[in-house]
């Protein structure tokens, strides 16, 4: 009778239903338990690994997208703080500065933000 009882699915629920559970030899309940354990477990496992690959698929697409997102952020911000600082060098000191200079000190503001963030 238990024989037929284990192969038909939830093994531990139908020993404790049935009027044999009574049985002295608690040898054969464990390896049951085991059995049925290691059922579940691996089903638990599989579908552990099948939900961390999509989180983690998720999060690379996000990290690109946040990566590709804060570098043009940091440009913008590069840009424009550098074009404040200046414009408030040249009304402060009155300077007439040459393209190479500017390009110049575009250069160290930048260098200057990356090791900031970086």
């Amino acid at each position: 009778m238990i024989a037929k009882k284990i192969h038909s699915g939830d093994i531990l629920d139908t020993i404790k239903k049935s009027k044999d559970y009574k049985i002295d030899d608690n040898s054969i309940i464990s390896i049951i338990k085991r059995i049925n354990y290691r059922k579940k477990y691996r089903r638990k496992l599989r579908q552990f690994i099948i939900l961390e690959r999509r989180f983690f698929r998720n999060k690379i697409v996000e990290k690109e997208e946040s990566v590709i997102f804060l570098l043009l952020k940091l440009i913008t911000l590069v840009i424009i703080a550098s074009f404040l600082i200046m414009t408030i060098a040249k009304f402060i000191f009155e300077l007439n500065l040459s393209s190479l200079v500017l390009t110049i000190y575009f250069s160290l503001i930048l260098g200057i933000v990356t090791e900031i963030k970086g």
